[in-house]
């Protein structure tokens, strides 16, 4: 091999001349700005045309890609340029003020508007505040979210990544922004391609471990994607029928809203399973009493959907369309994260891990029973109407597996009173009667 590819050789690569990158640190921060200044003006004309907007911008994008593709000196540059709080607030300031802060209060997308959460949810609602940026990366990411990850503009952020400095920055404005992306996601009209291109970007981001770690360590990454998982649903719940119809206090999502339909939420999942998936970060989760009790309120949005219920009056010209949505949303909001939390409970040592899951699960299907009315055991549950989906129980039933095969947990340690394992049984039971008759 040549010598300066041999093994501990960057200790001998010298460095670039200064005078060699000088003009581009001298007109990259303008050039930037310039860019941004025409993606903040062409988003708040009157009759905006993204499209168009982009077809003008594409040679800018096109230019700033070929820097990156000159090598790790200029990249070192772009990172210095993108990062720099002090160029993003020189270039911000004086004449650009006005301007600046004509556009941003006429864009109302800045704040992320939200209805009341549930009352047993208790995360933190900075995660949800307005935006505020401090460089070129911060405002090019939220630009770039805003016109829904144009093609040439993700391949331009992700040919960045190799500078290490960058990929700490970016990633950290990218779980920044994370909650900007749901609702821009949410309103999208072309939400498979947005989905691909978010993915295509946070598979690159949540797949390193360390860099993982860190971000859930500084900027409270799982905290940021339960809670906005949980506010994406919270979009879409409807009051629950099961049980007791006119007096229950439980809401379920709509089956029927395009949000699972789609399967909009996908990429959201998909991170979080990714995440997951790492044990360090997977540590942090279940040892987090907060997080679980959170958890638990998401995973009780899918208990009891898509009820089925008996016609007994009337001829039912056509079936419902929700089944695909249904199961498709268990298995992959509900079912495919716990796969990956169960993968971190093998041994003995982490028996305490199950313990936290199994006691945050039974709160919450106590929750769930006192919100249907199904006061005890000995209710008749009500004929006529079956859910396939409870969740809570799955959660229940494969960490008390686990329990027994894999760490040798002493199972009255954890199981509930009898009262309370013969209201479990109820609604699984009531599905395989329904399959047999």
């Amino acid at each position: 091999f040549c010598k300066r590819h041999r093994i501990k050789s960057n200790s001998n690569v010298p460095c670039v001349p200064k005078g060699l990158l000088m003009m581009s640190e001298l007109v990259l921060p303008q050039f930037i700005f310039s860019l941004i200044q025409h993606l903040r003006e062409g988003y708040n004309e009157p009759e905006k045309d993204l499209h168009k907007i982009l077809q003008v911008l594409e040679p800018h994008v096109s230019f700033l890609e070929d820097l990156t593709k000159m090598g790790g000196a200029m990249r070192s540059v772009l990172t210095q340029v993108l990062t720099s709080q002090q160029f993003y607030k020189d270039l911000s300031s004086g004449m650009f003020v006005l301007l600046l802060t004509i556009t941003f209060s006429r864009s109302e997308e800045l704040k992320v508007h939200y209805t009341s959460p549930p009352p047993t949810f208790h995360a933190d609602q900075s995660i949800m505040d307005v935006l505020k940026h401090k460089c070129f990366l911060e405002e090019l990411l939220f630009w770039t979210i805003k016109y829904e990850f144009p093609q040439k503009m993700v391949t331009f952020l992700l040919n960045m990544l190799p500078d290490q400095d960058y990929k700490i920055a970016f990633t950290k404005t990218f779980v920044q922004h994370y909650a900007f992306i749901m609702k821009t996601l949410k309103k999208s009209h072309e939400s498979d391609t947005m989905s691909n291109r978010i993915v295509h970007i946070s598979v690159q981001l949540f797949s390193n471990e360390e860099l993982a770690r860190q971000v859930t360590e500084e900027c409270q990454l799982l905290d940021i994607m339960v809670t906005v998982l949980l506010y994406m649903m919270e979009s879409c719940l409807i009051k629950s029928e099961l049980q007791d119809e006119e007096n229950s206090l439980h809401v379920v999502v709509n089956c029927g809203e395009a949000l699972l339909k789609n399967n909009t939420y996908w990429p959201l999942v998909s991170d979080f399973i990714n995440i997951l998936s790492h044990q360090s970060v997977a540590k942090k989760f279940l040892e987090d009493h907060g997080l679980l009790v959170t958890w638990m309120n998401f995973v009780s949005f899918f208990q009891g959907m898509n009820l089925n219920k008996r016609e007994l009056n009337e001829h039912v010209e056509f079936e419902s369309q929700t089944y695909y949505a249904a199961f498709a949303a268990e298995l992959e909001a509900c079912a495919q994260p716990m796969w990956g939390l169960l993968s971190h409970c093998k041994v003995r040592e982490t028996q305490e891990y199950t313990r936290n899951v199994v006691r945050y699960c039974l709160e919450a299907l106590q929750d769930w029973f006192d919100a249907i009315n199904f006061v005890d055991e000995v209710n008749i549950v009500t004929p006529n109407q079956v859910t396939f989906h409870l969740p809570l129980h799955r959660y229940f039933a494969m960490f008390l597996s686990k329990a027994v095969k894999c760490q040798e947990l002493d199972l009255d340690t954890i199981l509930p009173d009898q009262e309370m394992l013969m209201k479990l049984m109820i609604h699984p039971l009531q599905i395989q009667v329904r399959a047999d008759f």
